[in-house]
């Protein structure tokens, strides 16, 4: 018996109608009448089903009827959404067709879908098919998928790892230990780096700003650790920076902000126009003084509140200067890649 036939059935012996079962369970009428007519299922171990054997039970009660038992209505209504079901034949050949007739990009509908382009295309080709599943009460098989699915989780690697301000810690732990892996490594910078920026150039955009206290305290903490990191990883290893170098008029239209995404200050710090020239002549400066430190500034319109930061093979961090600052480290390789490969021109929103 299907589980439309079992709802009709049962409806049929409690002698009620769609909208009286819709206000004894809770759910809606037309949701009860789409159950009714099999144009939609409630899954195993939805709450729908739960509520749906409950309205059945009160009725029967209301009504007086006999013979009526709770779990086994609800019991008799699972077993019915396993019966009668047909695996779907997929047909590539028909949505080929109907994509080709539609005109239908299939990068569009991958994107729609949230799905790889390729596997798509591997779909429409007949290479691969659509996955399916079915229901099943045996503990056994349960188990089996169970031990599966937790032997998958163990060998796969995350897409990648979000830091904001309650993560900073983790963050920082992340950061001090890689900065003794060896490894080239390259950033896209949208503001002159505190690494390579002068303290008297730092005090200078401090003072003017008017940050005092314990935001300085955290600006100045932050400028001494991103120091010390950028100088032990060129102890072993080489540094490649890109900053695009704007003119004034420009700028003006879009001023840059000091990047402090490391600090997770709540409040961003204004970079006058030549304080941003000063910083990337003082990244210069500092190439020629560290050989494993290399800066390109492009004339090419860049990013103005995105930094990326890529340790070549191994992870990519995307990191919004902007308060309130936030960081997504990628490992995913296929991500990572276009991440290494990424050159200007390219501009991002002001956000």
């Amino acid at each position: 018996m299907s589980f439309k036939e079992c709802l009709n059935e049962y409806i049929k012996q409690i002698q009620c109608t769609g909208k009286e079962l819709a206000v004894s369970s809770g759910i809606s009428e037309t949701v009860i009448s789409r159950y009714r007519k099999g144009e939609r299922m409630p899954s195993a171990d939805s709450e729908y089903l739960k509520k749906l054997s409950d309205g059945i039970i009160k009725i029967a009660e209301t009504k007086m009827i006999q013979d009526f038992n709770a779990e086994q209505v609800f019991e008799k209504l699972r077993k019915s959404l396993m019966t009668g079901q047909k695996e779907l034949h997929f047909d590539n050949q028909k949505v080929n067709l109907l994509l080709t007739e539609l005109d239908i990009n299939i990068s569009k509908i991958a994107a729609f879908m949230h799905y790889d382009p390729s596997y798509l295309s591997k779909i429409r080709n007949g290479k691969r098919s659509l996955a399916h599943y079915y229901l099943t009460s045996r503990k056994e098989e349960v188990a089996v998928s169970k031990k599966n699915m937790e032997f998958l989780l163990k060998k796969a690697s995350s897409l990648m790892d979000i830091y904001r301000k309650e993560r900073r810690n983790k963050l920082n732990i992340f950061l001090d230990e890689d900065m003794h892996k060896e490894g080239h490594r390259r950033r896209v910078l949208a503001a002159p780096s505190l690494g390579t920026m002068s303290e008297q150039l730092l005090e200078k955009i401090l003072k003017r700003n008017a940050i005092c206290g314990n935001e300085r305290k955290i600006v100045l903490e932050c400028y001494t650790k991103q120091k010390e990191r950028l100088e032990m990883i060129l102890s072993h290893s080489t540094v490649e920076d890109e900053i695009s170098e704007i003119i004034s008029e420009e700028y003006e239209k879009y001023p840059l902000v000091l990047s402090l995404a490391e600090c997770f200050l709540e409040k961003d710090i204004q970079l006058s126009y030549d304080e941003y020239l000063s910083g990337i002549r003082e990244a210069e400066a500092y190439a020629e003084n560290h050989k494993n430190y290399t800066v390109h500034v492009t004339q090419m319109k860049g990013f103005r509140n995105i930094q990326i930061t890529c340790f070549e093979g191994k992870w990519c961090m995307v990191s919004k200067n902007r308060a309130p600052a936030i960081h997504f480290v990628i490992h995913h390789p296929k991500l990572r890649y276009a991440l290494e490969n990424m050159t200007l021109p390219i501009q991002d929103g002001k956000m």
